[in-house]
């Protein structure tokens, strides 16, 4: 059984003859625009790397690595040994330091750091963005409720994607999320 509503029934009426009327000198029907799809990342990459900024400086960067150069020089800022408190320290097993090939013709990196060792960035999704160019979505732990803890002021975290080449600008736009309980 349904129910009837004759208030409801006559506004959604006079709806539909609003947009048919707006419509009736329309050439082409009115077609909603595809949403944007994320572009395919090709590999994911996440660790710690040595930060080159001040300590007082922003605590998000991001980095479009377009060539060979700038490639080497990011991994050139890997630490080679695990951080760790215990001495001696092993190899870090990051397998960045092992340069994947990239096809900088066909593609590039993009990558965001944090300076924080502990509570890393995650890129969540990349999208097309404005004039050719790629939008990155950064999801970044907050740090509230964390009051000390001994870290190196020069090491942060990292988190990069292999995305296709494109020769607009990049948009990095970071939203603080909510700390993991227990952490």
């Amino acid at each position: 059984m349904a129910l009837r509503v004759p208030m409801v029934e006559a506004a959604l009426a006079g709806s539909i003859a609003c947009i048919l009327a707006a419509c009736a000198g329309c050439a082409s029907p009115a077609v909603a625009p595809e949403p944007l799809m994320d572009v395919p990342i090709a590999r994911q990459h996440s660790g710690r790397v040595l930060m080159t900024t001040p300590a007082l400086s922003s605590e998000h960067e991001g980095h479009v690595i377009v060539d060979q150069a700038a490639y080497d020089a990011f991994v050139a800022r890997l630490p080679k040994l695990r951080i760790q408190k215990k001495q001696p320290s092993p190899p870090n097993t990051d397998p960045l330091l092992n340069k994947p090939a990239i096809d900088f013709d066909r593609q590039m990196l993009v990558v965001t750091t944090r300076r924080s060792m502990y509570y890393g960035p995650t890129i969540a999704s990349v999208r097309p963005g404005a004039n050719g160019g790629l939008v990155v979505e950064v999801v970044q732990p907050g740090m509230e409720g964390v009051v000390a803890m001994a870290s190196r002021d020069d090491v942060g975290t990292y988190a990069a994607v292999v995305v296709p080449r494109r020769d607009g600008p990049v948009v990095f736009r970071v939203t603080i999320a909510a700390r993991p309980s227990g952490r």
